[in-house]
């Protein structure tokens, strides 16, 4: 009786040119967005009063994350084991959901 021979478990590979395609429009599709982020700043900077509007704006979000951070008052001393760092990762857990949300906003007014 034969043997079952073992099966590599070689994956069939993508072209090279199937690679450098999704490449040029990788390429492509980061060229457009840039140069729409351009545009959109080259607004900014012809329109003082919204420039600072939206320095203003940015320095609340980020404002509201660094006070925690350069406060030495913890919830939870870091001194305890596990619970020390627990305050501190729901603080920067909400601060990414809140970065996230800010950032979602803006890609979704900067594509509109």
């Amino acid at each position: 009786m034969r043997k079952a021979k073992k099966k590599t478990g070689s994956r069939k590979k993508k072209p090279a040119a199937a690679k450098e395609n999704q490449g040029l429009v990788l390429k492509e599709r980061l060229e457009a967005e840039f140069a729409q982020a351009v545009k959109s700043a080259k607004s900014y900077v012809g329109n003082p009063q919204r420039l600072q509007s939206l320095f203003q704006e940015a320095s609340k979000v980020a404002a509201s994350t660094i006070i925690y951070v350069v406060n030495p008052l913890d919830l939870i001393p870091d001194a305890l084991p596990a619970l020390g760092f627990l305050d501190d990762a729901t603080v920067l857990a909400l601060a990414v959901r809140r970065s996230r949300q800010t950032l979602d906003d803006f890609m979704a007014w900067e594509t509109a």
